[in-house]
């Protein structure tokens, strides 16, 4: 009887914990993280960024970006521009996708449609603070040049955008008002928020040939300013980039907030 007393009340307490955090993972917009690091009377404080998710995630780093650029700090943001539609198709095979310009983009915009969330608004970022913002992302033609010597693997499996919709379309997710949109976009917006790919993730070549290109020319363009900086990179980046800094740079500050 006690060892039934007991089982009752552990899955009870279990039972009470799932329902807590699909609640909050329901009702929260967002997971905001930031890193404050500081070194003399220099601060960076880099937001980590996701390219899909709430308008209320976006609407906080506005804010961000703005209470910095207050304060005077300048803005130094991730945007890899320019290249010809040749470029950029060889800039999308190398990543692991199908050779054809704007298949990430592509892809972006079924995920968001199929979890009712938004891509990345870069533009709504511009204006914010005081002194003018700097790119500090490399251009397409740039990376191609310094990953020249990196060949994707040819018997890999590529990531084809129509295959993509139409496999997700298939699942039904981009149906609204039906059960599997509704558990499609728990789902995605769950691991969006929770972002456990984002920090866990271990590239490897020609992708992280590609990431470590760009966090040199990150680490490259801070260290050539004296300002204060407030960054927004990806997630993923952070962790390179604060090595790169070197041990003069202490973290003083992370925070991880959720934005209901």
């Amino acid at each position: 009887m006690k060892f039934l007393k007991y089982t009752g009340l552990a899955v009870m307490m279990l039972f009470t914990i799932v329902v807590f955090l699909i609640t909050i993972l329901h009702f929260c917009k967002a997971s905001l993280t930031t890193h404050t690091l500081v070194k003399g009377n220099r601060q960076i404080v880099f937001i980590e960024m996701v390219h899909v998710a709430s308008e209320g995630f976006f609407e906080r780093v506005r804010q961000k970006i703005k209470e910095k650029g207050d304060d005077g700090f300048v803005y130094y943001y991730e945007q890899i521009s320019g290249g010809t539609q040749e470029e950029k198709s060889k800039l999308s095979r190398l990543m692991g996708f199908a050779e054809k310009a704007g298949v990430y983009q592509g892809m972006q915009r079924v995920l968001a449609d199929a979890a009712d969330l938004v891509i990345q608004p870069q533009a709504s970022f511009s204006g914010l603070t005081k002194k003018p913002e700097v790119n500090a992302d490399l251009t397409i033609p740039e990376i191609l040049e310094l990953a020249k010597d990196v060949v994707p693997e040819k018997n890999k499996d590529v990531m084809d955008f129509e295959t993509f919709t139409k496999e997700t379309k298939d699942l039904g997710l981009l149906d609204k008002d039906t059960l599997a949109h509704s558990l499609g976009k728990f789902v995605i917006r769950s691991i969006l928020k929770l972002r456990v790919f984002a920090v866990n993730v271990n590239f490897k070549s020609p992708l992280d040939d590609i990431m470590y290109h760009r966090d040199l020319y990150l680490n490259k363009k801070v260290m050539e300013t004296e300002d204060n900086l407030v960054i927004t990179y990806g997630a993923a980046h952070f962790k390179r980039f604060k090595e790169l800094l070197g041990p003069d740079w202490i973290e003083v500050k992370a925070e991880r907030n959720l934005v209901f």
